[in-house]
């Protein structure tokens, strides 16, 4: 299953649960739907299968986390990589448990709080 078809599921459930409490922000939300895609891209690059998404409504952050052994960008600026980063609301690099690189991007206000 692509990161983009996981994320609509994901949302859906989210929308059922939290009906009346949160409402989706569309612009963020397809913001976030292409940063799938491109997790996508960056995963047949990188050969990654370790891929968590999250999406949580009480902080409005939508998060995409790529678990990797290694990662080489090519081609400076032109690589996918730093099309991510330029749509991304924010980017971390971590070390997981048991010693892969974790890059973790996404983006902020996903879901508006209800009136």
């Amino acid at each position: 299953m692509s990161q983009k078809s996981e994320i609509q599921e994901v949302i859906k459930e989210y929308e059922k649960k939290n009906k009346g409490k949160y409402n989706l922000n569309i612009g963020q939300y397809h913001k976030f739907l292409s940063l799938c895609e491109l997790a996508d891209i960056l995963c047949d690059e990188f050969e990654i299968e370790e891929v968590d998404i999250q999406v949580e409504p009480s902080s409005g952050f939508g998060t995409v986390c790529l678990e990797a052994d290694e990662v080489v960008f090519e081609n400076g600026r032109r690589h996918e990589f730093f099309r991510l980063i330029q749509s991304s609301d924010y980017l971390r690099f971590a070390k997981s448990k048991n010693g892969a690189i974790e890059i973790h991007f996404g983006v902020k206000e996903l879901w508006l709080r209800c009136e």
